[in-house]
């Protein structure tokens, strides 16, 4: 049976979507079944992986969640051996539909995703969900659907401050409608060892978190490359698979693959 994890944080450019592409793709390295659904109105991880999030109008994650198809019918094959869920501007409008559509076949708004891809965790070792920048209605489906959250932590002062109101939000979603959503891990990324901010901020979240919350050995340090790599549509481990950082997303892969072993 596998798992199911969103990767979410309210504040942009902390590096969602990179995660998703590169732990997937890390993941899928090492063996494992592995599906990616984009769950962001912006297509970015489509666009990560190389798939035109256009191409895919009318067969997108939107017409999945408000049951046109199933699932199965939007999944894409990728090179990568993941399968992704490739989203658009169409799921912008999801929200609207919620709205005059609360329930659907007894399935209330927040638990439609959860209704798509919990049936697939005997097929994937691994479900991972990318979201958008915000706690609306897309991110709130993504936590309900979710078992686990992996919370990428930019090391910056603002990200650090806006971790406890994160935190809230998990834990309204866990006290309202899902009880079985922990938190695998925080994952400090944006890191530039060079300057004593990074340090510092690194430094502060272990030792704030320490015996509450995980927070990854894995640090994913700042390069160019993790820009480069989504413009010829390729994860870090197949556009440098040489290079420090997708040895990171490695390394970050069987830390999440023995966090099963211990029972999470």
């Amino acid at each position: 049976m596998g798992r199911i994890l969103a990767v979410t944080n309210a504040k942009g450019g902390v590096g969602k979507t990179s995660t998703v592409a590169n732990l997937g793709a890390a993941l899928a390295l090492e063996g494992k079944s592995v599906l990616l659904v984009d769950f962001d109105s912006q297509g970015s991880l489509t666009w990560h992986l190389g798939y035109d999030p256009d191409d895919y109008r009318g067969l997108s994650i939107y017409e999945a969640i408000i049951g046109k198809h199933q699932l199965p019918d939007s999944m894409i094959e990728t090179k990568y051996a993941v399968h992704l869920v490739p989203a658009n501007l169409d799921l912008s409008a999801v929200e609207l539909d919620f709205l005059s559509d609360f329930m659907t076949d007894g399935v209330p708004w927040q638990s439609r995703l959860r209704q798509l891809v919990y049936d697939y965790k005997e097929y994937y070792d691994f479900v991972l969900i990318d979201t958008g920048p915000s706690f609306g209605v897309l991110t709130i489906n993504a936590l309900v659907a979710a078992e686990e959250v992996i919370i990428p932590l930019s090391c910056d002062y603002l990200s650090m401050r806006g971790l406890g109101q994160l935190m809230g939000v998990l834990r309204k979603v866990k006290d309202r409608w899902n009880q079985e959503l922990t938190i695998a891990g925080v994952l400090a990324t944006m890191y530039d060892g060079r300057t004593k901010h990074s340090r510092e901020v690194l430094q502060e979240t272990r030792k704030a978190l320490a015996g509450k919350i995980l927070v990854f050995d894995t640090v994913i340090r700042k390069s160019v490359k993790f820009q480069e790599a989504p413009l010829v549509g390729e994860p870090i481990t197949v556009y440098d698979p040489g290079f420090w950082g997708s040895k990171s997303y490695r390394k970050l892969a069987q830390e999440v693959i023995d966090l099963d072993k211990k029972g999470r």
